[in-house]
């Protein structure tokens, strides 16, 4: 009884099937193969050789029925042997069949890696020359933009010479390293202004503009005019460790 509880392939009545067994008729039928009707003993009926060659691999039940059936076990010892000799096989078949999936995976890999080298190849091609685009056609009209420019920029109040000024902390093109010399020239007058504003800023004030600096710089911009009037010229020299302790 206890060995029936423990071992439930060793009971006799209620036959039945495990998931082993569906997982080991696939692995069967996939790698090893079976025999034909024609390769079992002639001695046998054909409707027991039809049998055999049906449950080689897919057995309805994996325990014996509680009634011996000679001719079935005269069948499977013979399966058995046939199996002694397909067994052989059966490792090499694995073997060819992961490497032909190893094979397809790594074809696969290697092709997705090109195309997107490819992609990147034609996608950098594409900025370059859209850059060279954009510079022929700054260079064209240069003059007419910096007269334009300085017309503007003349009329600008204090906290705009800042807003803009500001916002050229990246300049990595030629159009805006020259609206960036225009802003220095034509803000030139309101320094004094800008640093007497920079004056009334708390530590506040300093923290969230130093943060927004810190951010640009980090990707790649520089430092303007105007934060060297704000920053060394009050934000630091008033709050100092206080500042840079909010701003690590």
């Amino acid at each position: 009884m206890i060995l029936r509880l423990l071992f439930p392939h060793l009971r006799r009545s209620k036959p039945g099937k495990f998931f082993a067994s569906h997982l080991l008729t696939f692995y069967g039928q996939l790698c090893i193969g079976g025999p034909k009707v024609d390769d079992l003993p002639k001695q046998a009926p054909i409707e027991v050789r039809e049998r055999i060659v049906g449950t080689w691999f897919d057995h309805s039940e994996d325990r014996l029925p509680e009634k011996r059936l000679e001719k079935w076990e005269v069948g499977q010892l013979k399966a058995a042997q046939l199996r002694d000799e397909e067994e052989k096989w059966a490792a090499v078949r694995a073997f060819l069949y992961s490497v032909c999936l190893v094979l397809v995976l790594y074809g696969l890999g290697a092709g997705v890696n090109k195309a997107a080298s490819g992609v990147e190849a034609r996608w950098a091609k594409h900025k370059a020359e859209a850059a060279a685009e954009e510079a022929r056609e700054y260079a064209a009209k240069r003059d007419t933009l910096m007269k334009e420019w300085a017309a503007d920029i003349a009329g600008y109040s204090t906290r705009k010479c800042i807003d803009e000024v500001s916002d050229l902390r990246d300049r990595k093109t030629d159009q805006k390293r020259d609206r960036y010399t225009a802003l220095q020239q034509g803000c030139a007058d309101k320094r004094a202004d800008i640093e007497k504003l920079a004056k009334t800023w708390s530590l506040d004030d300093c923290t969230k503009a130093g943060v927004q600096l810190n951010k640009v710089l980090a990707d790649g911009g520089t430092h303007t005019w105007v934060d060297e009037l704000i920053f060394r010229g009050h934000c630091y020299p008033t709050y100092g460790d206080a500042l840079k302790e909010r701003l690590k």
